[in-house]
């Protein structure tokens, strides 16, 4: 039986904190966080939850003070939308399919034009 949490499907098997890894926003360190606070261990499994601890967790991601989810996408896809309209030199790197943080180009930046259509942006 799978459960949703923030529009995504809680599988009921395996350990706590890779069902809440489905969860775009919820990275390791803010997992662990969840589980210390509920008092879980890293190798806690899901499938021994019950239904009050389950809506538990899922109340306290809901309201969760962190972006999480679609949301953060959406603030992320805005963000880049920004660099692209202002001409900022990010976003040039951006548009371009280059990387935009100051790494060397000659021999690395392989894969960086197969990550920037994760967004598609079609507004160019």
């Amino acid at each position: 039986m799978e459960y949703r949490i923030l529009d995504y499907e809680i599988k009921n098997k395996g350990r706590i904190s890779d069902a809440l890894g489905v969860i775009f926003g919820l990275g390791k360190v803010r997992r662990s966080y969840i589980l210390d606070l509920f008092g879980f261990g890293n190798k806690a499994n899901i499938k021994f939850l019950n239904y009050y601890l389950k809506d538990c967790l899922r109340i306290f991601i809901t309201s969760y003070t962190y972006i999480l989810g679609s949301p953060l996408r959406l603030n992320i896809k805005r963000n880049i939308e920004f660099y692209v309209n202002v001409w900022a030199y990010r976003g040039l790197r951006f548009k371009a399919g280059l990387p935009m943080r100051g790494q060397n180009t000659r021999s690395n930046a392989k894969s960086i034009k197969y990550t920037v259509n994760f967004f598609q942006l079609n507004k160019w």
